[in-house]
């Protein structure tokens, strides 16, 4: 029984990249009807909705199974690109935050290379550049 259960829901994921294929290569709902075995366009984007609710839970890993409802898939799909948004906005502010600290980095390394190993060190020469501040953020001034 479970062979059956996940050969139906192999059967649904790539039925489902078959759908999205066809739709990107400008077929109409009205052209999917008799593929999927429905009497309106409606009726297809409906299935295919559903179909994708298969695809978004497999995609969630472990998390509890999408309505097999429109409005469940597009939620899910609306959850699924915020979360995608906020991965990318903390990816910039990594990439921002190592563009600020790698200068600081590069002078610290230098600064090392030139020391004597047997000689006191009483100050350090500023290895950081002037830092100026906005209203909404620091920003450094080379």
């Amino acid at each position: 029984m479970r062979l059956w259960e996940y050969l139906r829901d192999q059967a649904d994921l790539h039925q489902t990249k078959a759908i999205e294929h066809a739709r990107a290569a400008g077929a109409e709902w009205a052209d999917l009807v008799p593929a999927l075995a429905v009497k309106a366009p409606s009726a297809a984007y409906n299935k295919a909705k559903r179909m994708q609710a298969a695809a978004l839970t497999e995609a969630s890993r472990g998390d509890r199974p999408i309505r097999r409802t429109p409005e469940a898939v597009h939620e899910a799909e609306r959850l699924a690109a915020a979360r995608a948004a906020a991965e990318r906005r903390a990816e910039e502010e990594a990439a921002r935050r190592h563009a600020l600290l790698a200068p600081v980095a590069q002078r610290l390394l230098e600064y090392r290379t030139g020391l004597d190993d047997d000689e006191d060190v009483t100050s350090f020469p500023v290895a950081t550049p002037a830092l100026s501040w906005s209203a909404s953020r620091p920003t450094w001034k080379p």
